[in-house]
């Protein structure tokens, strides 16, 4: 009973309030249906009615809710197909579903007299919005926009005909669309005084290159706890790069974007250097970018296929930094306008007294901080949270809110940390991260920002989501007092391109963090780890076994083996078994052979290895033959098996040099081919080998075919190694004894003078 809710599907799956007049929760996009339709495909390009259904069931199926139309889109199409899939499916009760009038929807048949199927008048309003219920199939509209001011109809006419909608039931909220600011806010103050119900949502256009939203829309809507629906936010299809523009004039497809402005082009050079940064869409950078600048934000997106759909959806997941912010909005200078370029002369125009120019110039002013809109939202949020969380985690968010109040930064980051490493915690990590972390992220260890902000990246619902938020992770950290941090984040990110295949991408970051590591004396080793192991696995999937070698061990220095579970301690075992024994440059084990690592095998089927390589330390032929069947269970192993055979050979070279005594290493190349196995024609080149690789050193005597070994590369002994070491000391040691008896024995007249 009461069990928390399941993890949404996606982003869309994550529901908040329309406006703060506007309680009915809605997805954080609006699915917009213009687009639906036959009426107007020579206009905007075809979307017949089996995509458009796709298109919805896609939308649905990923938790969307929140659905856009007009009376008049596509001559009627879109009221028509949307209620005929609402029917179809059972879903209008979970659906979301605004419309609008105002429009002559009835143009397309022009044999009728269209005078009152146009405008803001009362008559217009009942027959639109009878014919959209008709079209829609359904008794109620839950958000009706005037579509546009005519500025030919009263405002107490408008909002008294729209209450009287709301008061039958046939309408729930309003809503208002391409309007002035000052319209708005007369019609609104108007409804209040007369207890009328007033606008809610304000919809108009708004992306980054058509920022006008910014000079009254958005204080406005502020001010009267309105919602805003912008539409246009991915520039109306002119957001594009070069290469996209050039591929577009080829294909002379109808529909939206056929000519650019400047500033549209002018921004979408911007939107393509933060794209690839952030490794997203430029698309889906536009869309983030309104979503950053406002609370209460629910942009309507259209397109006409699925695929456009998914892409905007995974922008949800996409977070800019200021500076990506700033970069953006400095693709063209953008004029405030008149009375605020003129109060606000200096960089920010912000409406704080902070920012007057002219009471600056009197004197010097102190203002108290004013409590931000996220921060005011904090308690809140939180119990949100603690409701829809498990037992075992709800008593955490009452310590969160308790610490964050008192400002206690270190307990609460520490009770964070505990809190993101119970698994129960999962589908919290992310809201957490994003609306709670965030909002004192520059107070608190910055490390361990970074490591919740790992923890959190685990619950994106794909790779592209995962990349897109740990750069901006990593974006956030890249100060001159942060960079482990930076690189704590940034090997990361390395981690997640390593997993879409983009080497190129991840070997640039690895290298920028090898960078910024060698300028540390000493940097938590948490750092090193993590750099360590992506560039472990970097070098692992480029087949560079030695670089892959030494950064695994590096990594594996750097942990405790109790934090790996038993299949990855035996994964890493296994790889650095196999790359130790196919490099061409490690012919010594030692460091692996001591490792408790290697024990990992030993209850595995791939035991045979771990008995493979103390074979190859022992330079043991026999043991290797005996092993050499289980070489085709590994591709690699398998196509490197001549050259196994080479190794082994130069091992066994060296274990017979070492069982020598130093005064007796002339190795004839007889006996060399007797214990190495190797053809007597193939020694020469096998102890070359041997000497060029410093395995050995030493020189040979073609003619009299000797090899005079002085020196043999030490290895890790085994027992029976040491046994052997053993017993040439005791010889050692006898010949000093018998060497001193004698020097008694032959001077012992000279030690009695």
């Amino acid at each position: 009973m009461f069990a928390p809710a399941c993890t949404p599907k996606s982003h869309l799956g994550r529901y908040r309030l329309l406006a703060p007049t506007a309680s009915v929760k809605v997805s954080p996009l609006c699915l917009g249906a213009m687009n639906f339709g036959e009426g107007w495909k020579e206009r905007l390009g075809e979307c017949n009615k089996d995509t458009s259904f796709k298109i919805l069931d896609t939308y649905y199926g990923n938790g969307g809710n929140f659905i856009d139309t007009a009376n008049d889109y596509q001559n009627e199409d879109s009221e028509k197909w949307l209620g005929e899939w609402m029917e179809a499916r059972g879903v209008r009760d979970q659906i979301v579903l605004a419309s609008k009038y105002t429009t002559g929807y009835r143009t397309h048949v022009p044999s009728e007299i269209q005078a009152n199927f146009v405008g803001n008048n009362a008559k217009s309003l009942k027959l639109s919005v009878d014919a959209s219920l008709k079209k829609l199939r359904t008794d109620y509209i839950d958000l009706l926009y005037v579509h546009w001011w005519d500025f030919s109809t009263s405002i107490e006419e408008v909002m008294t005909s729209l209450n009287q909608l709301v008061l039958s039931g046939k309408v729930l909220y309003l809503g208002i669309s391409d309007t002035p600011a000052w319209v708005v806010v007369k019609a609104n103050q108007y409804a209040r005084y007369h207890g009328l119900r007033p606008f809610s949502v304000y919809q108009g256009r708004w992306n980054a290159a058509a920022r006008d939203f910014e000079r009254d829309i958005i204080p406005m809507a502020a001010s009267e706890g309105m919602g805003l629906a912008p539409w246009g936010v991915l520039g109306r299809g002119n957001f594009k790069s070069q290469a996209q523009w050039e591929e577009f004039s080829k294909s002379k497809s109808p529909g939206r974007g056929s000519t650019a402005t400047d500033q549209e082009i002018a921004v979408s050079k911007v939107l393509e250097s933060v794209a690839k940064r952030h490794g997203a869409a430029m698309t889906s950078v536009a869309l983030a970018y309104v979503l950053h600048k406002a609370p209460y934000v629910t942009p309507i997106i259209g397109g006409r296929k699925v695929e456009h759909l998914e892409s905007n959806i995974q922008a949800l997941g996409l977070d800019l930094s200021d500076e990506d912010i700033k970069e953006i909005e400095g693709a063209y200078e953008f004029d405030i306008g008149f009375p605020m370029n003129f109060l606000f002369r200096g960089e920010t125009k912000e409406a704080h007294p902070r920012n007057s120019t002219l009471l600056n110039s009197a004197a010097k002013f102190d203002y108290p901080d004013l409590i931000s809109t996220m921060e005011s939202k904090i308690p809140d949020f939180l119990l949100e949270q603690q409701a829809q969380g498990s037992p075992e985690t709800q008593p955490y968010f009452l310590t969160f809110e308790d610490y964050w109040e008192r400002k206690l930064w270190h307990q609460l980051t520490d009770s964070l940390v505990e809190f993101f490493r119970m698994p129960e915690s999962a589908p919290h990590r992310l809201a957490l991260f994003k609306t709670f972390v965030l909002s004192f992220a520059d107070r608190i260890n910055q490390l361990k920002f970074v490591s919740l902000g790992l923890m959190a990246a685990t619950e994106c619902a794909d790779d592209q989501e995962r990349l897109a938020f740990l750069t901006s992770l990593a974006n956030k950290t890249d100060t001159p007092d942060t960079q482990d941090a930076y690189v704590y984040a940034l090997a990361d990110v390395a981690n997640v391109k390593l997993s879409l295949k983009h080497l190129e991408g991840a070997q640039t970051d690895l290298a920028t963090c090898q960078r910024v590591l060698d300028t540390f004396d000493s940097v938590e080793t948490v750092v090193h780890a993590s750099f360590y192991k992506v560039n472990a696995d970097y070098y692992h999937a480029k087949q560079e076994f030695a670089s892959f070698y030494k950064n695994a061990l590096l990594y594996l220095a750097c942990i405790d083996l109790e934090e790996l579970t038993e299949t990855e301690r035996a994964s890493r075992a296994y790889n650095l078994s196999v790359a130790a024994l196919v490099s061409d440059t490690i012919y010594n084990f030692g460091e692996l052979l001591l490792h408790p690592i290697l024990d990992s095998l030993t209850q595995t089927p791939h035991n045979w290895l771990r008995d493979l390589l103390f074979a190859f330390n022992k330079g043991d032929l026999t043991a290797y033959d005996v092993l050499a069947g289980n070489i085709s269970k590994n591709k690699l192993l398998e196509s490197h098996r001549v050259f196994l055979y080479q190794k082994i050979s130069l091992s066994a070279l060296t274990e017979m040099v070492f069982h020598r005594p130093p005064h007796d290493r002339s190795l004839s190349f007889q006996a060399i081919a007797s214990e190495t196995k190797v053809q007597p024609d193939g020694i020469e080149h096998l102890v070359m080998k041997a000497l060029s690789l410093g395995l050995l050193r030493g020189s040979i005597d073609q003619v009299a075919q000797v090899a005079q070994i002085h020196w043999v590369q030490p290895k890790v002994l085994d027992m029976k190694q040491i046994d052997g070491m053993r017993n040439r000391l005791k010889e050692w040691d006898a010949g000093v004894n018998q060497l001193g008896h004698w020097i008694e024995g032959a001077g012992k007249d000279v030690w009695a003078a």
